[in-house]
């Protein structure tokens, strides 16, 4: 188990101020591979149990940023009034310091096939786009469809919405709000998995990767689908929430 600190340089939270957009500069820079998360601490917080007060967070950096500027982010969304998502979206401020844990999971890439589905909600982007930036830098894909959900508009962080709208020939977005009667730019309303169709027709051809993280019962049901059109079961990889 490797630990080091990690001072926050910059924070943006999202209208509702239930979603928090982190970078953190460490102390003591690491290897990681992109779709790998993290376990933060607050030093020397103790909860009504006395346990340390510490939660897994996926990584969103790609590897260069790290290795560049010793930089790591993630994004937070408020879980309850009290534990570590309430203080990392409302309380923590710039220089403030955490402990964290790294790096650990194997929801990583090791495949590069031509063709890529990327299929994730609410905070849970924050994986998937790490996995996302290093096959754009790379250009490592033919093709890549990306389908991502949230209830509100207002659970948006700007840069990352802006993130999520960038296009090329090559990739297609799906962009859903479940809740929202005033849609913004490029959205749609309604469930991402009504997408799965065209999106599985833009990609073509068998030779897919799929990576998602959801709720267990809609994890199952997309990958339901997808062997349902013939992709085959150890090419879907997922994280459930």
């Amino acid at each position: 188990m490797i630990i080091t600190q990690a001072t926050l340089s910059s924070k943006e939270v999202s209208p509702c101020g239930k979603v928090s957009f982190l970078r953190f500069k460490v102390a003591s820079p690491f290897d990681f591979t992109e779709g790998q998360f993290i376990m933060i601490d607050r030093p020397w917080v103790t909860d009504e149990n006395g346990k340390s007060v510490k939660r897994a967070y996926s990584i969103g950096t790609h590897s260069w940023e790290m290795k560049d500027n010793n930089i790591i982010w993630t994004i937070v969304k408020k879980a309850s009034d009290y534990g570590l998502s309430a203080y990392l979206t409302e309380e923590i401020t710039i220089g403030d310091s955490v402990e964290i844990t790294w790096p650990l999971g194997h929801f990583t890439d090791a495949w590069h096939r031509p063709h890529y589905l990327f299929v994730g909600v609410g905070s849970w982007i924050t994986p998937l786009y790490s996995i996302y930036s290093g096959l754009v830098k790379n250009w490592q894909f033919d093709s890549l469809a990306f389908l991502y959900g949230e209830r509100f508009a207002d659970n948006l962080i700007p840069s990352v919405k802006q993130l999520l709208e960038h296009t090329e020939d090559n990739i297609r977005q799906g962009l859903y709000l479940s809740q929202e009667k005033k849609l913004p730019e490029w959205w749609q309303s309604g469930r991402i998995n009504l997408w799965l169709d065209q999106a599985l027709h833009f990609l073509e051809g068998k030779e897919i990767t799929v990576f998602i993280c959801w709720k267990p019962e809609m994890v199952d049901e997309m990958r339901e689908k997808l062997t349902d059109h013939g992709i085959p079961k150890d090419h879907i990889h997922f994280e459930k929430y």
